[in-house]
């Protein structure tokens, strides 16, 4: 109403931590001589807890009744912690064993390459009369070093099929059980 200094009401039902702090309302209006005023009031809303013996035993019942969901789940949270940590071990074990069975393959291919380039000099050496004669015999063992590769491998083939497999069945790889053919 013109005359009167205006008012202004707000009501926060059930008013949560979310509605906490401070609110400015600023009302512009005109006066009894038709003049622009202007109204502005600041409000600070804070929490104030009535905290009776119901409540709080309320409170306190409703913890009780979720302590042994949160002990679930910290247990599970500390069991999947430690499988966790027993799969990376056992990759890292894996990692080492793969890295050692290259290194025997890597010392095998070398020695059997020393193998074929001995047989080669020899194979150059020979003169063109016994040159049939040995190369014959060079042949053989040369047939015998393609069969001592293919033989490592298929097995190298194997171990990591086999090792694969074991994967899939969610088993633990170790390293007994292994034959590494030379």
């Amino acid at each position: 109403m013109l005359g009167e200094d205006p008012s202004l009401t707000v009501t926060l039902h059930d008013p949560g931590v979310n509605d906490l702090g401070l609110y400015e309302c600023q009302v512009t209006y005109f006066d009894e001589n038709m003049n622009v005023k202007v109204f502005a009031d600041t409000l600070e809303v804070r929490q104030e807890m009535e905290l009776s013996v119901e409540t709080l035993e309320s409170r306190v019942q409703t913890l009780e009744g979720k302590f042994p969901v949160i002990m679930m789940l910290a247990e599970a949270m500390q069991q999947a912690a430690i499988e966790a940590k027993s799969a990376d071990e056992t990759l890292k074990q894996d990692v080492t064993s793969l890295r050692q069975e290259n290194k025997q393959i890597l010392e095998t291919i070398a020695a059997l390459s020393r193998d074929i380039q001995s047989l080669t000099v020899r194979i150059e050496a020979s003169d063109k009369n016994q040159a049939e004669a040995a190369t014959r015999v060079n042949n053989e063992d040369l047939m015998r070093v393609r069969q001592r590769m293919e033989d490592l491998e298929n097995t190298s083939l194997r171990v990591l099929e086999d090792r694969m497999r074991h994967k899939e069945q969610g088993g633990q790889s170790g390293v007994e059980g292994r034959q590494t053919v030379v």
